[in-house]
């Protein structure tokens, strides 16, 4: 049987097995041919589709002025930007899923995710055509340009006003560009937002206060009532004392516990809040610590929103050797790296004199440094007091400079006759009475704000410090100069006790300036993890926050005021 299948198919059993061989080969190959028709086919059915969005994205972006898709208003300058030398080409394809769903959560950087086109993008996705494929792709570019801007640079980024002055938010271009390069597009824009490790801090807290939130967590009130101190009975507070700082986390006792007494542990409690919200560590519970007591979650959230906005006007490059001044917190710190050289309070502006906040750099230290009066201090302080006492300024060390300088001599005016010191300036001579004290710290910057010493160093041990005409006042700023002056290669201490020994003015120009930061944090985390909040002394927490939201809120002033000790 077998003998006359061989025969049938014309072969010896190798010969039919070699046949074989050559006919599947065959096959394969008709196979790959196959194949690569198809491929090379779906290759120029791609490139004429890609040929035919980028023909569509061309000329939407040389449509004039604005070019609107769906609605949206688009960047024209920043897209033209970012699609030049490329001809067109779509930047996002099949990426648009991954690119979106970050931005859907901007509400983790303190953002609001419908600022970028989610409506807009979603129903642009299920378009097909080449128009609505081009139209997704300028979308999308246009939402992650927002977004890069506004989660790098800030959304309320002040250019100058009266109360900050930053430089100019940089173009965004170039950050999207390395998005639109990257090959995971993901991990690429969650590498926008600042590097520094304080934006970061703030951003997990921002998450814990928003979980709250999510779980419905409501803290209990504390009424108002007598203050209370260590050690007294109150059967209304305590209880609710004890189960609100239990929610925030500083009690670790049990809050069932029926006793009514204000005891070392709800104390140690309640100091424990007051250190992390800027009050006198007393352990007695007053109208400020209940006023404290009693800002809940939400309130929190947007305090966090707001410093995290902040963060955002500030350099990359804060500078390894940097000095910040807290205005909120009345402190300033000299750091290397993550080391602190020197901390200490100062005193800021008071509230119709604010400090401003802005980023600059310390280049000179002048000792016993001369004090021109500004005009209004001329005009509104000092004139009353030498139309009363003519001797007044020959006992300041006050000389007249300028036009009405009379040899310089005060005496020789008649005050009496003088309405206002308009045109007139008065200079005040270094000594014990001057109140930039024995040293002054010069940072260039349009608001004339500068730090230095006082004469009158007793208001240091003040909680609230909200003080000066603007200019801050440094505790413990003869040993601030100290720290700043080490590394110069002429300073050293038998010219210190030189300089120290009369009140001859002497001005150290710094060999490497020193970067100084004004900043307003009234939200931050300190090196143990608790996040410290502060009361806002100047209002600006809620302008901001509206600004961010995009409510109405009373305008700042764009006139640049000159600060004043």
């Amino acid at each position: 049987m077998t003998g006359r299948i061989e025969r049938r198919w014309g072969g010896t059993p190798r010969a039919s097995h070699v046949a074989g061989m050559r006919l599947r080969a065959m096959a394969t190959r008709v196979f790959v041919v196959l194949i690569g028709v198809v491929l090379i086919g779906a290759s120029f059915a791609r490139a004429e589709e890609s040929s035919e969005i980028s023909e569509a994205i061309r000329a939407m972006l040389a449509h004039e002025d604005p070019i609107v898709v769906d609605g949206v208003t688009l960047n024209a300058a920043w897209l033209r930007k970012l699609y030049e030398g490329r001809n067109g080409s779509g930047l996002w394809r099949d990426r648009v899923d991954a690119v979106t769903a970050v931005l859907r959560d901007a509400a983790a950087e303190g953002l609001d995710a419908a600022a970028y086109h989610p409506t807009a993008i979603a129903n642009r996705s299920s378009d097909r055509s080449d128009e609505g494929r081009a139209a997704l792709d300028l979308l999308v570019s246009d939402a992650v340009l927002r977004y890069a801007s506004d989660v790098r640079y800030g959304k309320s980024r002040p250019r100058v006003t009266s109360e900050a002055a930053a430089d100019a938010a940089p173009d965004p271009v170039p950050l999207v560009a390395v998005v639109a390069d990257a090959s995971d597009v993901a991990s690429a824009m969650h590498a926008l937002p600042p590097s520094h490790s304080e934006y970061r801090a703030l951003r997990a807290a921002l998450a814990d206060y928003r979980a709250l939130l999510a779980a419905h967590v409501e803290w209990p009130v504390v009424p108002d009532g007598p203050t209370l101190r260590p050690g007294m009975t109150d059967d209304a507070v305590v209880p609710i004392l004890r189960a609100r700082l239990a929610a925030s986390g500083e009690y670790k006792g049990d809050v069932r516990q029926k006793s009514r007494r204000f005891d070392p542990a709800l104390v140690a409690a309640v100091k424990s809040f007051q250190e992390t919200h800027g009050l006198a560590t007393d352990g007695t519970v007053g109208p400020l610590v209940r006023a404290a007591l009693n800002v809940g979650p939400a309130t929190r959230v947007e305090q966090l929103v707001v410093n995290m906005e902040r963060w955002r006007w500030l350099p990359d490059d804060l500078g390894t050797r940097r000095v910040t001044v807290n205005i909120a917190a009345a402190r300033v710190r000299f750091l290397d790296a993550d080391r602190t050289l020197f901390e200490s309070p100062v005193i800021v502006g008071e509230t119709d004199k604010m400090t401003p906040t802005f980023s600059s750099a310390i280049t000179q230290v002048v000792f016993n440094p001369s004090w021109t009066v500004p005009d209004k201090i001329a005009r509104k302080e000092l004139l009353p007091k030498v139309q009363q006492d003519r001797a007044y300024f020959a006992r300041q060390g006050i000389r007249l400079v300028g036009s009405w300088h009379h040899d310089g001599d005060p005496m020789k005016v008649d005050w009496d006759a003088a309405r206002d010191a308009s045109g007139l300036r008065l200079r005040q001579a270094p000594g014990p009475q001057n109140p930039l004290g024995r040293v002054k710290f010069l940072i260039p910057n349009v608001f004339g704000v500068y730090l230095h010493d006082t004469s009158n160093r007793n208001l240091f041990r003040r909680d609230k410090r909200t003080l000066s005409h603007g200019c801050v006042r440094v505790g413990g700023a003869l040993d601030f100069a100290e720290d700043l002056l080490a590394n110069q290669p002429t300073w050293n201490a038998e010219r210190r006790d030189k300089i120290l020994s009369s009140w001859t003015t002497t001005t150290i120009t710094l060999d490497a300036p020193v970067p100084v930061h004004l900043m307003y944090e009234t939200a931050w985390l300190d090196p143990a993890g608790r996040t410290h909040f502060l009361d806002d002394v100047y209002g600006r927490d809620h302008r901001l926050a509206d600004a961010l939201a995009g409510r109405r809120s009373e305008p700042v002033s764009e006139v640049v005021r000159t600060a004043e000790p």
